[in-house]
C-alpha cells in the first residue's frame, strides 16, 4: 500500500523538498512520492503546475516550454483526467479543483484523451519537439473551449 499522505509529505521533506511543495508536488504526482521527488529534482514548480491548466486553456506553449514531449503529454494526460473526473462530479486527482477551467463536453474530452494516448506512443522521436508542442497545446486549447458541458 502506498504510504498516507502525512508521512510521503514528511519522506519528501527528508529528502531535501521543500515543506510548503512538499503536498502541492505529491498531488501533482498523483500521490506517488517517488513521482513527486522527481519533479521537485527536475525543477518542478507548485505555482506553476497550478497555473498550468489556464495557461493551456488561453493557449500559452510556454506553459511547457521546459517540457520535453514525453513529459508534456504526461501533463496533459492529467489535466484531462482530472476535467474528466470534475465532468462526472469527481474530485480532481492532480490539480486543485480552482485551478481547473470548466470542463467541456465529456466526449471532447475522450477525443482528447485518445489523441494523447496516440501522441503519447511517438512522443520519444518527434520528428520536431517545437511543432509538437504546439500542436499538442492548440488541440488542448480548441477541446478546452469546444462547447460546454450541458447539464
Amino acid at each position: 500500500p502506498w504510504p498516507s499522505a502525512e508521512q510521503a509529505q514528511a519522506w519528501l521533506v527528508g529528502q531535501g523538498v521543500p515543506a510548503g511543495d512538499a503536498a502541492a508536488l505529491l498531488r501533482a504526482a498523483g500521490g506517488r512520492p517517488s513521482d513527486a521527488l522527481r519533479l521537485a529534482q527536475g525543477g518542478g514548480s507548485p505555482k506553476g503546475w497550478g497555473l498550468f491548466p489556464k495557461a493551456i486553456a488561453r493557449g500559452d506553449v510556454s506553459a511547457l516550454a521546459d517540457h520535453a514531449p514525453p513529459r508534456a503529454i504526461d501533463a496533459l494526460q492529467k489535466l484531462c483526467h482530472d476535467l474528466m473526473a470534475v465532468g462526472q462530479g469527481a474530485a480532481p486527482r492532480f490539480f486543485e479543483a480552482a485551478d481547473l477551467p470548466a470542463p467541456p463536453a465529456p466526449l471532447a474530452l475522450a477525443r482528447w484523451s485518445k489523441s494523447l494516448a496516440n501522441a503519447a506512443k511517438t512522443a520519444e522521436h518527434p520528428f520536431n519537439a517545437g511543432l509538437m508542442l504546439e500542436a499538442l497545446v492548440s488541440e488542448a486549447r480548441t477541446t478546452l473551449h469546444s462547447a460546454a458541458r450541458r447539464p
